[in-house]
């Protein structure tokens, strides 16, 4: 709304900097999204150079500030937000500004890589930590479902017989792709590149992989007590705890959606707004 009731605050500049490169700096993309609708007033001050910073990209290259950090859980996922950003307004300068250098002799890129560093190191811990934590519950899964592949007593009811051995069979399935993922993920090499998509797919289908195994394994142990008809206050009391490993779902509910946010994220391009 300021900018069109006074088109000269689009050259008004601290620093050097106009409010554009602010708003790259800070992580403000519905403001830099304005750049599309200024013409070649937007490319004029793209173009333009910041005294020893050097363009707007060596500005993109710069670590985010912490309350832009903090919205996105996982420093995995925080280091993808980063690289997003910075192929975002890579899009939009000249090619020479991609290796151009600044005040401290450094490209855009080579200033990424050192601001960074400590949140690839973050962001390559927690994925392993978080892999490690998972591979233990896929692997009591898998374990579990190998030991329980027959079920003599079920014979008598098909049914159930069906539903147990169909529940068993994707328990272990899903379960040992969740442990394939979580292995791809451990033997990853950690580059930058590998966060945008490669990192957080693998784990993505490793946790959905998980919660799957974790509700057929509850559907095969609540089939194999339907078939025990005698002992129904046993079969009521026992059956309740296949409920438990549901808790585990809900506990990684949030990061599971996280992750699927994480990796369908795009910068949309806003309504016109001048």
């Amino acid at each position: 709304m300021l900018i069109r009731f006074d088109l000269d605050l689009l050259w008004k500049t601290r620093n050097s900097k106009s409010i554009f490169h602010v708003a790259v700096e800070k992580r403000h993309e519905s403001m830099f999204n304005l750049l599309n609708e200024i013409g070649s007033v937007g490319d004029i001050i793209i173009n333009t150079k910041i005294e020893d910073t050097g363009n707007i990209l060596h500005l993109a290259a710069g670590l985010a500030p912490k309350e832009k950090l903090n919205a996105v859980s996982g420093a995995a996922l925080q280091m993808k937000r980063e690289i997003l950003w910075f192929k975002e307004v890579e899009k939009v300068v000249p090619p020479a500004f991609k290796q151009m250098k600044n005040g401290n002799e450094e490209t855009p890129y080579a200033l990424f890589a050192r601001t960074h560093e400590e949140l690839r190191t973050k962001g390559e811990k927690w994925m392993m930590d978080t892999t490690k934590y998972s591979m233990v519950v896929a692997t009591l899964i898998s374990f579990v479902m190998l030991t329980a592949a027959k079920a003599d007593g079920l014979k008598d009811s098909p049914n159930l017989f069906m539903v147990f051995s169909v529940s068993s069979a994707i328990a272990l399935f899903c379960s040992l792709t969740s442990l394939v993922m979580f292995l791809s993920i451990l033997t990853s090499r950690y580059s930058y590149n590998d966060f945008l998509v490669c990192l957080p797919v693998r784990l993505m289908i490793g946790v959905a992989s998980l919660f799957i195994s974790i509700a057929a394994m509850t559907v095969s142990f609540s089939a194999s007590y339907w078939s025990d008809r005698e002992l129904p206050l046993i079969f009521v009391v026992s059956g309740s705890f296949a409920c438990v490993p549901i808790l585990c779902v809900l506990l990684k509910y949030r990061l599971f959606v996280d992750i699927v946010r994480s990796i369908l994220f795009r910068f949309r391009k806003r309504r016109r707004l001048l």
